[in-house]
């Protein structure tokens, strides 16, 4: 981005940055949980952006960050300060820092834990006017359209330098082996025009895209006769949305003769045909020469960053339109081959095991329904829930990860066990893998007594032999732990959290009370339950899932108050994880709700231990 052309004078303060140390080092950079990188408390300032908005009329740099920070999520009533950093944006392959951005972090000290930034790149020909490498810089373009041939060029330098580096993306040259090849795979060959089977070892491309919500043209058994003749994907081209027809005329224009989209080449109402390609998605990405959408299979080693690269997935993916609600699963399980393999842990019901007591804490966004099989025409009966309760994909809802609070870290408190349809049951695998030591101090004990899990899991399995993808166990639908549990009044009291509201509107960050009628916590969910416990106050069940270090905040005064603190005091490690629950005849559990409690306020409501299974 540039200014104006006359505008080439700085204000006072930015006169006074030396802008080529930033680009050429990181400057007042800090590295935070999950990875993600925040400024030092020594930061520079530029002012409020009010400020800034005024000085953009006769500073270049100014105008720059006024016009940055008009892609953020500010609203025009933020006066946000724009504070100034520099992070590595690029490395060698003998990790040297080459390339370096300028990051503008817009603090608002109503959210301060919003992480609204924009960053700044220098080109490339100017990089080089300053003795550095052009690498990872920015290019100017020449005009709105996308160059074919410098697309071109990027495919040869792969093809003829890369190797088996791209073959085979983080793995060492000692491991590397050919990566598996997809089977009875079908594509659009480019050169006829029409949807065929791919012939063993062919190179093709990929398309990963959201489908959209309007139905438009797929591949079917009626349609497959259609789709199969030659010529048929230019005749019927106007009834693929835009985003299929660009990518087949660009995978054509890139020299490619093969083409996978899922909603061409795979045949959407066979069953057996679907389960088996879903089932081989990563083969079918990891094969492709080239996609729209790259996942690097390069392990990730903490598991706080683990658990961002996770949410970020869920976030996404719980956003697209899925066709057949029973796909839902099915649909991911591509992608939880690739996250098998770069987080290193199993999946259970699409939440992974080796941090699944975290991962159950996910937020509806919206809906409070659960997805359950569709109606049978002419039936009377009750539709039976298509996944358990404790996975999202449970509920007809876009999902929020867990987003409740910003933690720095977690403590397990208990066990968890997943059971069969053979009621068999195994303990999941999930370390305790602080980055920050748990010392208690003066922290209560809320852990349950000492039990023997057998005298209620009489058939408990050891973890090394089972397969969670072999046909006993890739269903497995009930969990269980011995925890404690406690009761607390919901009447509909709202946390004053006005942002998350605007950006959030169904859903609202609602109070948790003891018998006293103290805010000792809380828990976001949906308007329509907030709705019906303001008309109907009545006290919920909560059961123990761990405990919880807050993050601080980058400005200690606006920490979020989460409890009456003049009742429940603020210390390290006092917030709990708890799962609001309610009871089916049957006595098993199923969840409503994640969200914090206070240790004193669990503890003043006399917790008692149990064993529960939710389903």
């Amino acid at each position: 981005m540039a200014a104006d052309a006359e505008l080439v004078d700085l204000c006072e303060v930015c006169a006074a940055i030396d802008f080529e140390t930033y680009f050429r080092s990181e400057v007042h950079r800090a590295k935070a949980a999950f990875g993600m990188i925040f400024e030092t408390e020594d930061a520079i300032s530029l002012g409020a952006r009010s400020v800034v908005r005024r000085k953009a009329s006769h500073c270049a740099f100014c105008w720059l960050v006024v016009h940055c920070l008009e892609s953020t999520f500010l609203t025009e009533e933020e006066d946000a300060e724009c504070v100034l950093m520099s992070y590595c944006c690029g490395y060698s392959s003998d990790e040297r820092k080459l390339a370096f951005r300028i990051r503008i972090c817009a603090q608002v000290p109503q959210r301060p834990f919003a992480g609204i930034w924009s960053d700044i790149q220098l080109l490339g020909e100017d990089a080089l006017k300053l003795g550095m490498p052009s690498a990872y810089h920015a290019r100017e373009i020449a005009s709105g359209c996308f160059d074919i041939e410098i697309a071109r060029s990027w495919l040869r330098i792969c093809n003829e330098q890369h190797g088996d580096r791209c073959t085979n993306p983080g793995r060492g040259p000692e491991e590397r082996v050919p990566s598996p090849q997809p089977r009875k795979l079908y594509a659009i060959d480019l050169d006829a025009m029409c949807v065929g089977s791919l012939p063993e070892g062919a190179e093709f491309a990929t398309l990963s895209y959201c489908w959209p919500a309007k139905q438009y043209l797929t591949l079917t058994k009626s349609s497959k006769m259609t789709l199969f003749s030659e010529g048929s994907i230019d005749r019927l081209m106007d009834q693929f949305p835009g985003t299929v027809q660009d990518a087949i005329l660009c995978a054509r224009d890139l020299g490619f003769r093969h083409l996978w989209i899922d909603a061409l080449c795979i045949i959407q109402d066979d069953t057996e045909n679907k389960v088996y390609q879903l089932r081989q998605m990563d083969r079918v990405y990891g094969a492709s020469s080239l996609t729209l959408l790259v996942l690097s299979r390069a392990p990730v080693n903490n598991i706080l960053s683990k658990m961002y690269v996770y949410y970020n997935c869920l976030r996404h993916y719980c956003s697209r339109q899925i066709s057949y609600p029973s796909d839902y699963l099915n649909a991911l399980e591509g992608a939880m081959a690739v996250l098998h393999e770069s987080l290193q842990t199993a999946f259970w019901q699409g939440l992974p095991e080796i941090f699944f007591d975290h991962a159950l804490n996910w937020c509806l966004r919206d809906s409070f329904q659960r997805r359950r099989i569709p109606f049978k025409l002419g039936s009377a009966e009750p539709r039976p829930p298509l996944f358990p309760s404790w996975t999202w994909a449970g509920w007809d809802s876009n999902i929020l990860g867990d987003v409740y609070i910003l933690t720095s870290d977690r403590v397990t408190e208990v066990e968890w066990f997943i059971i069969n349809q053979q009621k068999q049951a195994t303990r999941l695998l999930i370390p305790n893998d602080t980055a920050i030591s748990y010392i208690p101090d003066g922290n209560k004990n809320v852990a349950p007594d000492e039990y023997d899990i057998r005298d209620f899991l009489p058939n408990i399995i050891p973890r090394m032999e089972v397969n969670p993808l072999s046909e006993e166990w890739r269903d497995a639908r009930e969990i269980a732990t011995y925890t404690t549990t406690a009761r607390f009044l919901m009447d509909g009291t709202l946390h004053n959290d006005t942002t998350r509201n605007r950006h959030y509107p169904f859903v609202r960050d609602m109070a948790i009370k003891d018998r006293n009628g103290v805010v000792a916590g809380g828990i976001w969910m949906p308007m329509e339950f907030v709705e019906d416990v303001q008309a109907h106050p009545q006290t919920y069940d909560f059961i123990l899932i761990g405990r919880t270090l807050q993050a601080a905040p980058r400005a200690p005064s606006v920490r979020k108050l989460y409890f009456d603190e003049e009742v429940y005091p603020y210390r390290d490690w006092c917030t709990l994880n708890v799962l609001m629950v309610s009871w089916t005849v049957r006595g098993t559990a199923i969840r409503l709700g994640a969200g914090i409690v206070h240790e004193d306020a669990w503890v003043g409501a006399g917790f008692e231990g149990a064993f529960v299974a939710l389903e």
